[in-house]
């Protein structure tokens, strides 16, 4: 597998003037230059003018994953506190009273 950016087209640069040169000269800058025609790429392809931006899909994961687990344990909270538990104390309340009323009639 080829590595990240591999696919993206290679930026061809002038070359650097040896004195120094002037500052302010344009001529100096990086410019975009046509590539070869291929025969997998029929149009000209422009290099880029800068280096792709990285680390946006590891991001993007972190981001997914920590989203993901919050709102899966509050779910997971609003379900026991909010569900669960009355339910089971609803039973057990009427379990309690059964077995309140069989005493109470064994006891008579």
């Amino acid at each position: 597998m080829a590595a990240f950016g591999s696919q993206f087209p290679k930026m061809h640069r002038p070359p650097a003037a040896k004195d120094g040169g002037n500052q302010n000269d344009l001529s100096q800058l990086p410019q975009l230059t046509p590539r070869r025609k291929t025969l997998h790429s029929p149009q000209t392809e422009f290099a880029m003018a800068f280096k792709p931006i990285t680390g946006m899909l590891r991001r993007q994961i972190v981001l997914d994953l920590s989203v993901a687990t919050g709102l899966g344990v509050a779910a997971g909270y609003g379900w026991w506190y909010g569900y669960h538990v009355p339910a089971v104390r609803h039973r057990d309340a009427f379990y309690q009273k059964l077995e309140d009323e069989r005493a109470a009639a064994i006891g008579k």
